[in-house]
């Protein structure tokens, strides 16, 4: 299972050791790997900018803020496709939705293992 681009915008207070995010607007807890919870500890330990915002994931440049919707992770997709000289066109399965899809399907075919 795949993370939405709905979960960038967690906020510390519901975290905890659950990662809480809105599909179809109605919350659900997913537990979170040891690695997983790690890296968000170091994230929020080393790398998360000063804010008095409580979102976990904020803008990596100034302003630091939350992300205004779930289309700001696309748009970081879109950059790095673009400069790796990845087409696209539209409906053509290199968007942001499919790979989120591949990463999940591949998630659960391998039993979560990679």
């Amino acid at each position: 299972m795949g993370i939405a681009t709905t979960s960038i915008n967690t906020k510390t207070e519901t975290l905890g050791w659950c990662l809480t995010h809105c599909i179809t607007l109605k919350p659900v807890a997913l537990p979170l790997t040891k690695d997983v919870g790690e890296a968000i500890m170091e994230y929020i330990l080393a790398a998360r900018p000063e804010t008095d915002y409580e979102n976990v994931f904020l803008r990596v440049r100034p302003p630091f803020r939350p992300f205004a919707n779930g289309g700001a992770i696309g748009d970081v997709y879109d950059y790095y496709r673009l400069r790796v000289g990845l087409p696209r066109i539209a409906y053509d399965g290199k968007g942001f939705h499919s790979l989120r899809r591949a990463v999940g399907t591949n998630l659960v075919t391998s039993g979560g293992r990679d």
